[in-house]
């Protein structure tokens, strides 16, 4: 289970790290013609969601008084359904500023080493009692696992639309 875990987190992580490294620095900051955020923007978000997770893994735990894994269909529901909007919590919203691309890609890849060797190590059926997740309540690290992958996904997917409206859009001048 602990495997297959690792295995999805792993993708998750070189799918994101791939599609992120596909912007040149111009890109990573420029707002797409649809408006919305810049891919820098959506990898600050990600670093911001993501930064503190190894520390609640961590953190205190309880011992998981249901299944560890109840509530990762839920997860997956709400963030691999690419159909309904989202909005951020304000503690996580990117900054306007200008993104550095190596720094951002180091960032990531850091913050989802830490995540990983979490995993990898600590009881994954423990449930994380530092942070209980907006409107879901206390998570166990499974879950948590579960929501840093779906979370990168749903962000991999919007960068790379980022990244088409980019590339048409310098079709079309040069055209």
């Amino acid at each position: 289970m602990v495997r297959d875990l690792l295995a999805e987190l792993d993708r998750s992580t070189i799918e994101f790290a791939e599609t992120l490294t596909q912007f040149s620095a111009s890109q990573l900051n420029a707002v797409p013609s649809s408006g919305g955020w810049t891919a820098g923007q959506v990898a600050e978000h990600i670093l911001l969601s993501e930064s503190g997770v190894p520390e609640l893994l961590r953190g205190p735990t309880v011992e998981t008084m249901r299944k560890p894994d109840e509530k990762v269909a839920t997860i997956k529901s709400i963030f691999l359904n690419f159909d309904m909007k989202m909005s951020s919590p304000e503690m996580i919203l990117p900054s306007k500023s200008e993104k550095d691309l190596l720094t951002q890609v180091s960032n990531f890849l850091q913050t989802r080493k830490a995540i990983r060797h979490a995993i990898a190590t600590l009881d994954f059926s423990h449930s994380c009692t530092a942070f209980p997740f907006p409107e879901l309540g206390v998570f166990t690290r499974w879950e948590w696992a579960c929501f840093v992958i779906c979370h990168g996904r749903r962000h991999t997917r919007q960068m790379q639309q980022i990244l088409q409206a980019l590339n048409t859009k310098s079709l079309e001048i040069q055209e």
